[in-house]
């Protein structure tokens, strides 16, 4: 978990008339801006709002398994979008309150969407 990421800061919002802004990140990007994340410190805020409910069993590990879920739905630099995810229109803030109100609905035995690399419940993505 003590690990750095020091990226250029990308718009993904603008120039929306390309059909996928992933591929002009490079047009996007300012050379002076840039992004640092800590990843010890992006666990702790998921930590703290993944234990925010005591009524839901909490498993930190299978809380971050399920959010890197969620990243992989909205695409990435290697991986495309679902159709109708796309980061740049703020899918991935949608996917992640979805999941974390869903996450209160769904038997207290599994909590979650997955488990050890596959999906628990393939209905819970409806």
């Amino acid at each position: 978990p003590h690990f750095t990421i020091l990226r250029e800061v990308v718009d993904f919002s603008f120039g929306r008339s390309s059909q996928n802004a992933l591929k002009e990140v490079k047009k996007f990007t300012k050379e002076s801006d840039f992004q640092l994340l800590h990843l010890s410190v992006l666990r702790e805020y998921l930590a703290m709002e993944f234990c925010s409910d005591p009524a839901i069993p909490y498993d930190l590990e299978r809380c971050l398994d399920d959010f890197v879920f969620l990243t992989f739905l909205v695409g990435n630099d290697f991986l495309p979008h679902m159709p109708s995810l796309d980061i740049g229109d703020g899918a991935f803030d949608l996917l992640f309150t979805l999941y974390t109100q869903q996450r209160t609905t769904w038997p207290t035995d599994n909590p979650y969407l997955t488990k050890d690399g596959e999906i628990c419940d393939p209905h819970r993505l409806e």
